[in-house]
């Protein structure tokens, strides 16, 4: 695995949660690699029912190496899961037909949607592709995908799952808007935007929509949960200085624990995610499981979660301002529908969406793959 916690973003998340939810059906070894350990030392350990193990690297070069040699150094392995293929696939390949055993691959987004396009390492996305015995997208785009850059065998969509237990509806708290300096109830509407702002994920149509928007509701707040990336710094700064009342309506924050963000997200009327570029996000279904109404783009997996039934209502093109403001503005002035998508959206979470679902098609695959 790439990337793992206490980094950010949604596939050291949903990487972490998987493999835990694994090692209780699976002895499950998680290959990370770790920038402050110094080039070729591997550092290994538990973690809970993890076993963990940490190799040096910094460049893209050292860690495809790091991850060969590790696979390479236990020759007890019955199988390799490699997440997110760019980084993991061909080393991941590599070492399972040295070994005599299978291996699959899984798909997150800008693996295959960006770094399959790139000189440098396009042809590892490729040779992993057309090498691993499976290949898994979380989403129906990126499977389509990944047979359009030749994966040669088992097809199949695993999509995430989030927990509707820890992801649940929670009442608005009073006393938590005023501890995080919000103005008082009922004053204002709030749009949520969870994840690190950024071009790949919007940030200038939500900006352009966020004006729109307060043609209608002058006070709208648009809410940046997870802080602004460093790519998204010059946007975030042309639209400030144009447009300092808009951007006085921004609040900016750094980040939340996971745990906490259900009645974090309890404080917001709508979300928003209108993705220029995305696998399958996880801020989608847990917003959705939270019972908040999030109108988001006809991206990459995110129609694999709306388009179906009324919730299509949500989805709007990737890239439109307008779309973007005239949704939320539909959803704010009415509140039967409000509640009609939010108890929806949860019921779409519930019915497809759920760790145990994931876990489960990955462990079929895995003992299909073994036997074969």
């Amino acid at each position: 695995m790439p990337r793992w916690p206490p980094d950010a973003g949604g596939l050291a998340g949903a990487a972490a949660r998987l493999a835990r939810a694994l090692s209780h059906h699976v002895p499950v070894r998680v290959i990370i690699p770790d920038p402050g350990l110094p080039l070729g030392r591997v550092a290994g350990g538990l973690e809970g029912t993890l076993e963990i193990w940490r190799f040096g690297a910094r460049t893209w070069g050292e860690r495809q190496a790091g991850f060969e040699a590790c696979l390479g150094a236990r020759p007890d392995l019955g199988l390799v899961h490699a997440i997110y293929v760019s980084e993991t696939g061909r080393p991941a390949t590599r070492a399972a037909a040295r070994l005599g055993i299978p291996c699959l691959v899984a798909a997150r987004g800008n693996d295959l949607d960006r770094d399959a396009d790139r000189p440098d390492r396009g042809p590892s996305v490729r040779e992993a592709l057309a090498a691993a015995d499976a290949v898994v997208g979380v989403s129906r785009a990126l499977t389509a995908r990944a047979r359009a850059l030749g994966a040669a065998r088992r097809l199949l969509t695993i999509p995430n799952g989030v927990s509707t237990t820890r992801f649940r509806p929670f009442e608005r708290d009073p006393a938590l808007l005023e501890r995080l300096g919000f103005p008082a109830e009922g004053a204002f509407p709030v749009v949520a935007f969870v994840g690190q702002a950024r071009p790949k994920k919007g940030l200038d149509p939500m900006l352009a929509a966020f004006r729109l928007l307060r043609t209608r509701h002058p006070d709208a707040l648009l809410w940046l949960m997870g802080g602004l990336r460093e790519d998204g710094r010059a946007s975030w700064e042309a639209f400030a200085a144009a447009h300092p009342e808009d951007a006085a309506a921004v609040r900016i924050d750094a980040g939340f624990d996971p745990d906490d963000l259900p009645p974090l997200l309890a404080l917001a009327e709508v979300a928003w995610l209108p993705s220029l570029q995305d696998g399958l996000p996880n801020a989608l279904l847990e917003a959705l499981a939270c019972g908040l109404p999030t109108v988001a783009s006809a991206m990459g997996g995110i129609p694999d979660v709306l388009a179906e039934g009324p919730l299509e209502a949500l989805l709007v093109p990737p890239g439109n301002a307008e779309a973007l403001a005239a949704t939320t503005c539909w959803l704010l002035d009415q509140p039967e529908s409000w509640l009609a998508l939010s108890e929806l959206g949860r019921e779409r979470v519930e019915d497809a969406f759920t760790p145990e679902r994931e876990v489960q098609a990955y462990l079929s695959l895995y003992a299909q793959l073994r036997t074969r």
